[in-house]
């Protein structure tokens, strides 16, 4: 969970909404997904992919994209509120 949090903590911020406000195109989200992926082969020092992937669904790490559309979902429903 602390590593999760760790992982994720460049999605939000403090003083109001991190990325998922922001318009981020294909190759945005998969130098995103990258990071994590380069911090998962450093963490088990291995380069097998299918290793790395396989430690991310045991961790429970999702890849950015369904991360981001989860919080621009919240975002979303929460400022419709505030405008109704």
């Amino acid at each position: 969970m602390l590593l999760k949090a760790n992982v994720y903590l460049c999605l939000s911020s403090n003083h109001g909404n991190g990325l998922e406000v922001c318009s981020l195109n294909v190759s945005d989200l998969r130098s995103l997904d990258f990071i994590v992926n380069r911090f998962f082969t450093k963490l088990f020092n291995t380069n097998v992919t299918d290793t790395v992937k396989l430690c991310q669904d045991y961790f429970d790490f999702d890849v950015f994209f369904i991360v981001i559309e989860k919080r621009r979902k919240t975002f979303v429903a929460q400022y419709a509120s505030y405008c109704y």
